[in-house]
């Protein structure tokens, strides 16, 4: 792991938990022979207990062993809720309130957050409000905003980065079953949760803990897990997927890619490459990569526009009939098909002629512009210079089919490709500079002969011409499009991201890599449909930040494509998704707000520290103080270079403002949505809105790097009382040490006899206490009279009348 003394000299090493320095080096994990063997596994969705309107559920945290390595090593122990790594899943509806019981069955206290909900503080997992061994907390949740994936997940005090590495977390969807429905996203079998893992271990197969060697740096593990699985693949139909990204790495970030296959040669941003055997071929993607409507290029690679209404991913699909190779078959212009995804996959000796494969029409269309045989006869379709006669190349039909245009001998008369029969049939397509020339073919007495097989060509060319756009000039580059038809796809694969940490984007954002550090969630689509039969990899680039990379941990998972969908895929990617409310947008909390700056350090005698105070510093721990509903602007600065920080914020959803300090923009798909993580690399200054409702109350923000949290990079904020808000409510929930919402012991025979506290009544009971609090009641109420209250003509007289939440120091 990198040095301590890239960051300070070893004389200028701080006292208390840096005192020994850089822990001692990590061993290798013993060498895993069996990647992309098992299949994935998928977490359960816990069911809730109705009652009285509340969904109720229970977690127990235990330990429990499972069988990593099958080589002869011993078995791993880990723990988990409900006995199992990750959690199940909880899919709760928006808008009614849950319960979550969390009973530790373990040895160790521990603290349940659930990450990106606007819990109120005693209920938000503040790290010191712990639960110990033989008690249980109800925490209570709203689930009150936009439909998105968040997590629940361990944040004991000191501890917070062992019981996450060991399987204390899970994912928690909040579902809008109306905003699915409009959407029209994958769903059920097809929407699955990925929860991305790296882990160290022993040579007896047992987990390296970092709380028993004394990690205070990172721990960014040489195995990958996803799901709990070390390498897992997952078998898919050939069709759209939507996969719930989360990195619950305890420190490592991944910039992950798609590729068909493995064997192939990538080049990494950063310059470090990963070679294999295979030849990298040179195959020139479409530019845009949607052809329909108007899509802005920006910097980092991705696409976005207003295309047509049939939906965002019309044109990325098969067409009727095989690509014709990389360059083949098409004109500069598009239609409404585009082009067959992905290039390469064609048949036919040679494709098509040099200059040859369509005409001003494109030579392409909906049915993908070329037929089964991929446009061209045994003698690549065409003479030297191209295609056939004055009548040649590609036209309503979609150019060529299993007879390819031409003859044996080159389709053409002496005079460029057209005698009586010249070249083409009645469907043989045309286009008036469609691939002729005065030395078009073998010529002369064959002419006839390649015109009688032109009709067929075009008989079987699908109905690709139809719809085909407006073609180059001189109807594309032929190439070599067929002899390398049914090669694998070489370059990375694109997806889409349809949503972040915050919910749905305001549209899907297409991308060929997605950079995913430390607590961060991704909502991605993913289409099969033109790899069946294959597989796909999952990449994760070397050289990411300052993750230490071992022999697999560029590789993620893979993806075994069946060859036929159980029924039609009817889910579709729409052109925009929902509508983002900006902490700054017209018409919503227009204050100026405060400016604050942040920053993240590593300091001698102190070690990590946010603006030079530790998180156990308990006098000066909270930073700040924003007034309930009001609009802030925070500059968070990593002032390590050696070191990166995704930075987490409890409470609220910010909006990604700036990047400085590297050569890293503020990608799309962060910008597209809201976040309540962001990733600082090192040197990088990041710039936030957040609007600091709805509650008031003490709350945490920290490094989510976990070892740093451990190791008091974590700070508070205390969202200020309205003395004059005038909102009637029974409770302030300001206090995140409330006594009255402490946890309470249980025995465990009362777990299993439901007696006692788990008996049927006092459930019941417990509930309707948290229900008679309204601590949750009508929240949209709430917003909006937060939203009144600071208006542009109230603000300036308001701001001065806030009141700081008072709460017990620990």
């Amino acid at each position: 792991m990198p040095s301590w003394t890239t960051v300070v000299p070893l004389a200028l090493l701080p006292l208390g938990v840096f005192a020994q320095g850089p822990t001692a080096a990590v061993a290798d994990s013993p060498p895993y022979e069996n990647l992309f063997e098992d299949e994935l596994t998928i977490p359960p969705i816990k069911e809730p207990k109705v009652i009285d309107g509340v969904h109720y559920y229970e977690l127990v945290v235990s330990e429990f062993q499972e069988q990593i390595y099958k080589n002869g090593l011993g078995p791993t122990t880990f723990r988990g809720y409900d006995g199992m790594f990750p959690g199940p899943t909880i899919k709760q509806k928006k808008g009614v309130n849950s319960v979550v019981r969390a009973v530790n069955n373990y040895e160790d206290d521990l603290v349940v957050h659930l990450h990106g909900s606007y819990s109120r503080a005693p209920f938000d997992g503040w790290a010191e409000d712990l639960v110990s061994p033989g008690e249980f907390k109800d925490y209570y949740y709203p689930n009150g905003q936009s439909a998105r994936t968040i997590w629940y997940h361990d944040h004991a005090m000191d501890h917070t980065a062992e019981h996450n590495y060991f399987g204390q977390f899970g994912q928690y969807h909040i579902v809008d079953e109306e905003v699915e429905e409009s959407l029209g996203l994958p769903t059920g079998d097809y929407d699955v949760p990925l929860s991305i893992t790296a882990h160290q271990f022993n040579d007896d197969g047992t987990l390296w803990s970092p709380d028993a060697n004394g990690e205070v740096i990172s721990v960014y593990g040489d195995t990958i897990f996803v799901n709990g699985r070390p390498w897992p693949k997952m078998t898919v139909e050939p069709r759209k997927y939507r996969f719930r990204l989360l990195d619950a790495a305890a420190s490592r970030s991944f910039l992950l890619y798609l590729e068909e296959g493995l064997n192939i040669t990538v080049e990494a941003d950063n310059s470090t490459n990963t070679t294999t055997t295979a030849t990298k071929r040179n195959i020139k993607m479409p530019t845009p990569l949607y052809p329909r409507g108007n899509y802005t290029h920006h910097d980092n690679g991705t696409y976005h526009g207003s295309g047509s209404s049939d939906g965002f991913w019309k044109s990325v699909r098969p067409g009727g009939g095989s690509s014709s190779g990389g360059d083949g078959g098409s004109g500069s212009g598009s239609g409404d098909g585009g082009y067959s995804y992905p290039p390469g996959s064609g048949s036919g000796s040679d494709g098509s002629g040099s200059d040859g494969g369509s005409g001003s029409d494109g030579g392409s269309g909906s049915d993908g512009g070329s037929g089964s045989d991929g446009g061209s006869g045994s003698d690549g379709g065409s003479g030297s210079d191209g295609g056939s006669g004055s009548d040649g190349g590609s036209g309503s039909d979609g150019g060529s089919g299993s007879d390819g245009g031409s003859g044996s001998d080159g389709g053409s008369g002496s005079d460029g490709g057209s005698g009586s029969d010249g070249g083409s049939g009645s469907d043989g397509g045309s286009g008036s500079d469609g691939g002729s020339g005065s030395d078009g073919g073998d010529g002369g007495s064959d002419g006839g002969d390649g015109g009688s097989d032109g009709g067929d060509g075009g008989s079987d060319g699908g109905d690709g011409g139809s719809d085909g756009g407006d073609g180059g000039s001189d109807g594309g580059d032929g190439g070599d499009g067929g002899d390398d038809g049914g090669e694998p796809f070489v370059g990375k694969i694109p997806f889409v991201v349809v949503a972040s940490d915050s919910g749905f984007l305001s549209h899907p954002v297409e991308v060929t890599e997605l950079y995913l550090s430390s607590a961060e969630r991704y909502e991605i689509i993913i289409d099969f449909s033109p790899f069946a039969g294959k597989n796909l990899t999952m990449r994760n680039t070397p050289g990411v930040g300052v993750d230490d990379d071992y022999e697999n941990t560029d590789k993620v998972m893979q993806f075994h494509v069946l060859d036929e969908v159980k029924a039609e895929d009817t889910s579709v990617v729409p052109d925009s998704l929902v509508e983002i409310d900006y902490p700054r947008a017209a018409g919503n909390k227009t204050g100026d707000g405060e400016a604050r700056v942040f920053n993240f350090n590593a300091q001698a005698g102190l070690g990590w520290t946010i603006n030079g105070v530790r998180f156990d510093d308990v006098a000066n721990r909270v930073l700040a103080k924003p007034a309930r509903g009001a609009v802030e602007r925070w500059t968070l600065v990593n002032q390590v270079p050696n070191w990166s920080h995704p930075i987490h914020v409890h409470l609220v959803d910010f909006q990604v403002i700036s990047r400085t300090g590297s050569d890293r923009p503020v990608y799309e798909y962060e910008s597209a949505g809201l976040k309540d993580v962001v990733w600082l690399a090192p040197g990088e200054t990041v710039v936030v809105d957040a609007v600091f409702s709805p509650y008031e109350g003490v709350y945490m923000f920290h490094c989510h790097n976990l070892v740093h949290e451990d190791n008091a990079m974590m700070a508070a904020f205390n969202v200020s009382l309205l003395e004059d808000f005038g909102y009637e409510e029974n409770m302030h929930f300001v206090d995140p040490l409330d006594p009255e919402w402490a946890a309470v012991p249980y025995t465990a025979g009362d777990v299993e006899a439901r007696t006692g506290p788990f008996s049927d009544e006092s459930i019941l009971a417990a509930i309707q206490n948290l229900e008679s609090t309204d601590a949750y009641k009508d929240i949209d109420e709430l917003e909006d009279a937060l939203a009144e209250y600071w208006t542009a003509e109230k603000r300036d007289e308001k701001r001065d009348m806030v009141k700081s939440a008072k709460f017990r120091k620990h």
